[in-house]
């Protein structure tokens, strides 16, 4: 039977965590997110969605202060929402029904959250509802002035905008299961979400400040004890599931099959010059991908002053994700790109003036539009990031690797070129803790059975 039942009477339901996620309660354990759907009743993925209500403020009294005493943070605090900070909250994320996983993300479940948007989403969809609800924005200064004040006498009164308590519409991990725009099966179902112990994951620091210090606030989880210091605190995580009533007569023995794109990440650490680095994927993989990303990202630099490399951010302290000058990937038999091509960019004009006999480049125009092409954006009428969005989120290099479906590889080398990026022409090397993400989409066949509505059995397959 097909999974195209007639449905009615779409609905949505508030699902509440087993848990309190509240606080200093947020990191403490698994968040499982429990529902059941019973025939006639079933549950659209696509449409399935959570929300994070965030506060951020500064404390303008010290921790035992009254509550009015907190004030939005000043612009001049140099620190924002990270892009995707939702996400930036959670090391994995898992989708269950029938105590089987249908659609998970193990590792680098932010990481791989933020490279799927910028993979699938048009660009119409992500300077709309991607940046009003998602946050989804490449502009720190605009996720910036959301929480905070242009400066310390206030700012213009812009709706959305100089608040401390918003929410965050999200889709945990970049997991399969939202792309499904139907029915699923009524039985038991669970959503596990993993949270990281570190809240500033969910904070940049500003990347126009120099070196390591991207803000000059220290912030904490919950109230700080002395006066003058920034906090943020994670105040409810819901879900809201998509319901629908299906209106034809499920009688006989069901079998639901999907096959569900989901993403694998590894990574090992950047060396200098030219290397080749040895993974391992599910041989199912499809697409292949890789970025550069400082290892410390997120991670506070000092004092819980917030780096102003995010999670969601594919860049290192110094720079290395432009040092790419070249790369190939092989698997399966395929070496891509084929021609081993040079692309350069120079590091931040601004630096370089008067330099005498050193020209100021850019060209990554190549690899932006060839991501463009392999992921079916390039005649997208809604379009795509920008380039601009391109650099300043961190670029990647993705390729699609289509082939029989009795090729089982599972091994991959990618050869990468690093040149000079260093803001004045020297010859430096790469961020002590800079690695390089390998990323996998790759299929996963899911067979669910029911019997009257209600599920029998599930089987997961990588295929």
């Amino acid at each position: 039977m097909s999974n195209n039942l007639k449905f009615m009477e779409m609905n949505y339901r508030e699902v509440s965590c087993q848990k309190a996620v509240n606080a200093t309660n947020f990191s403490q354990g698994l968040q499982d997110f429990n529902w059941s759907v019973g025939y006639p009743v079933s549950w659209i993925p696509s449409c399935t969605y959570m929300r994070m209500t965030v506060q951020v403020n500064r404390d303008a009294a010290g921790g035992n202060a009254a509550p009015q005493a907190d004030t939005v943070t000043p612009a001049d605090d140099h620190f924002a929402l990270a892009e995707n900070c939702a996400n930036n909250l959670y090391n994995n994320v898992y989708l269950r029904a029938g105590q089987q996983d249908i659609s998970s993300i193990i590792n680098y479940s932010a990481q791989a959250s933020m490279l799927k948007h910028r993979i699938t989403k048009p660009g119409a969809l992500l300077t709309t509802v991607g940046k009003s609800v998602y946050m989804l924005d490449a502009d720190f200064r605009d996720r910036q002035l959301i929480i905070s004040q242009l400066d310390a006498q206030g700012s213009p009164q812009v709706r959305g905008y100089n608040r401390n308590v918003i929410d965050i519409i999200f889709q945990p991990g970049a997991l399969g299961i939202w792309d499904y725009n139907n029915v699923m099966p009524s039985g038991d179902y669970r959503l596990s979400l993993n949270p990281a112990t570190q809240m500033l994951f969910a904070i940049q620091g500003d990347p126009t400040l120099s070196g390591y210090n991207g803000g000059t606030v220290p912030i904490t989880f919950g109230r700080p004890p002395t006066p003058n210091a920034a906090f943020i605190s994670v105040l409810d995580v819901k879900l809201y599931l998509c319901t629908v009533r299906v209106t034809e007569s499920i009688s006989e023995q069901v079998t639901f099959n999907s096959n569900l794109p989901e993403y694998f990440v590894a990574q090992k650490p950047l060396q200098s010059g030219s290397n080749t680095y040895d993974y391992t994927v599910p041989s199912s993989t499809y697409m292949l991908g890789f970025f550069i990303q400082s290892g410390t990202a997120g991670v506070p630099v000092a004092a819980n002053v917030p780096n102003y490399v995010a999670l969601s951010t594919f860049t290192t302290q110094v720079q290395d994700e432009l040092r790419v000058t070249s790369y190939q990937m092989t698997y399966a038999n395929q070496t891509k790109p084929s021609t081993k091509w040079s692309t350069e960019y120079t590091g931040n004009p601004l630096s370089l003036t008067g330099v005498k006999g050193l020209d100021i480049l850019n060209k990554y125009q190549s690899r932006y539009f060839n991501n463009l092409v392999e992921n079916d954006l390039y005649m997208n009428p809604g379009g795509a990031e920008t380039l601009n969005e391109f650099l300043v989120r961190g670029p990647f290099f993705l390729h699609s690797f289509i082939r029989d479906k009795d090729d089982k590889s599972t091994q991959v080398q990618l050869s990468i070129d690093l040149g000079v990026v260093n803001q004045v022409g020297q010859v430096t090397g790469p961020d002590v803790n800079a690695q390089v993400f390998l990323v996998a989409i790759y299929n996963r066949e899911t067979e669910i059975k029911t019997e009257k509505g209600r599920i029998q059995s599930v089987r997961s397959l990588n295929t």
